[in-house]
């Protein structure tokens, strides 16, 4: 990122000594230990990274519901004698961390379970009763402390559950109320690794869970825009298929990268040869874009922040940027790894190192063709390569506090027309 730092200021600033009554709880930034949103795993099957049990008349899968975008893991249990559970363990917490989710039961809910574990030990256990109307707890000397009551049934609810292994207290919260604090864990234990959703087995019902988020401390984590969805691994956009964002915001989660120039920085999309990735936007942070592996079209796809580079093309066809803008980058846009067709088509680029780099010491041919365009503010260049076939055609743009249109591309290799500087 260039010329801007994007600061989690909100997380540097949150104190998190008195949110939880009770608990002794650390002032420093809340960190993500482990979130899913289930949106990208495919409709119908089994969610990704979860470990379940379920048995005859149970299954374990992600539906769209409440919608084909936002879509949540379903717990079915159509057996009044078996049960269904799912579980992900997340890496060690030995203080405070604070554990969210939306939950939706249907009318004939029993006792649903969720519960935060240590290895096999349930230390915390929650239950959602009563026809799906009562939410209560377990405790180590009472099966049942009701938290709230007259809930409704067929309606999501968000829970927070904060808990410190450190003191064994945990506080629940309902629908953004606290609604109890300070209370002991069900069995008391040094530390939790792990989370785990059930049905009970004593009658038919249908549990989903949806936008599961972890973070250390008991205040959450600095939130994308609420029209964003964070990306925590990469999406795959098969061969010969589109995948078109509608104007949806995608933002790279931790797993991903955070945008910064450090190499080994992860896509929000890879693109298979000849799918086509359109109408998306990038946010902050993007990681390292998008990659492409031969015959792909994007088109309309906005990066908010370059991140390390907006697109790199990772295998050699045709690769066309149709529409969009990038802005905010430290060094390239786009950059290229792989003998390629390289069309750039009514784009806009701003405040970057160069628009395109050849990846550097290479010899194989790019040909660049860059038509309708906008480019300003680059430190450098349009295009940079080290390669003596590479070549370039640029018409009808408009460039803009450019020091050099082009660097290392044979003159012979360079085609101009009907372009302004301004």
């Amino acid at each position: 990122m260039k010329k801007k730092m994007i600061k989690k200021s909100l997380l540097s600033m949150l104190a998190l000594a008195a949110a939880v009554s009770g608990m002794a709880v650390s002032t420093a930034s809340a960190a993500e230990v482990m979130s899913d949103t289930f949106d990208f795993n495919t409709i119908g099957s089994a969610p990704k990274n979860w470990s379940k049990s379920s048995s005859s008349s149970t299954s374990v899968t992600v539906e769209a519901f409440p919608n084909e975008i936002d879509k949540s893991m379903l717990l079915y249990d159509g057996s009044s004698s078996s049960y269904v559970n799912a579980y992900r363990s997340f890496s060690t917490q030995s203080s405070v961390a604070s554990y969210e989710f939306d939950f939706y039961t249907s009318d004939t809910t029993a006792g649903s379970q969720f519960a935060i574990r240590s290895g096999s030990t349930k230390a915390v256990n929650v239950f959602v009763g009563n026809a799906g109307r009562e939410l209560y707890y377990e405790s180590a000397s009472n099966p049942k402390v009701v938290i709230a009551s007259g809930l409704e049934a067929n309606t999501w609810h968000k829970l927070k559950i904060t808990a410190d292994p450190a003191t064994d207290r945990m506080s629940i919260a309902l629908n953004g109320e606290e609604k109890a604090s300070n209370l002991p864990f069900t069995k008391e234990v040094s530390s939790l690794n792990g989370i785990f959703f059930a049905t009970t087995g004593s009658t038919k019902q249908s549990l989903y869970i949806n936008n599961y988020t972890s973070y250390t401390g008991a205040t959450t984590p600095e939130q994308p825009p609420v029209d964003g969805e964070v990306v925590y691994e990469t999406i795959v956009v098969a061969a010969g298929t589109t995948f078109d964002g509608q104007g949806k915001r995608y933002i790279a989660g931790s797993t991903l990268g955070d945008g910064s120039q450090s190499e080994g920085q992860k896509p929000v999309f890879r693109l298979e040869r000849g799918a086509t990735l359109k109408n998306v936007v990038l946010g902050a942070p993007a990681a390292d874009g998008v990659h492409c592996y031969g015959d792909n079209l994007v088109e309309n796809v906005v990066w908010e922040d370059i991140g390390e580079d907006a697109l790199t093309i990772k295998a050699s066809g045709t690769v066309t940027v149709k529409g969009g803008s990038a802005k905010d980058g430290s060094d390239k846009v786009f950059q290229v790894n792989a003998a390629s067709t390289f069309n750039i088509i009514g784009f806009k680029a701003d405040n970057a190192g160069k628009l395109i780099r050849q990846n550097g010491g290479t010899s194989f041919k790019v040909d660049v063709f860059i038509d309708q365009s906008d480019i300003s503010n680059m430190d450098e260049c349009i295009f940079r390569t080290d390669s003596s076939v590479s070549t370039v055609t640029m018409t009808n743009t408009r460039y803009h506090n450019v020091p050099e249109l082009f660097i290392g591309v044979n003159a012979n290799n360079i085609t101009t027309s009907n372009n302004t500087e301004y």
